[in-house]
């Protein structure tokens, strides 16, 4: 398992890949995602917070901005 610090470091380095680069690099390391929003628009979100998934907001097919939970 990735150490939390690690998590929030690697949520960083990926701010400004293509969704399509984020979502491999994501699963690669075998973690989760969800996208938080698309260009503004909400994506459906639960409450639950999970110390394995990304949460990752799109802007024009980029990672925005991405965070654990």
């Amino acid at each position: 398992m990735i150490k939390r610090s690690d998590l929030d470091t690697w949520c960083v380095q990926i701010i400004g890949f293509s969704l399509e680069s984020a979502i491999k690099s994501i699963n690669y390391s075998n973690l989760r995602y969800r996208i938080t929003s698309i260009d503004g628009k909400p994506g459906v979100t639960t409450r639950d917070y999970r110390t394995d998934r990304i949460n990752l907001t799109i802007v024009n097919g980029f990672v925005k901005s991405a965070f654990v939970g």
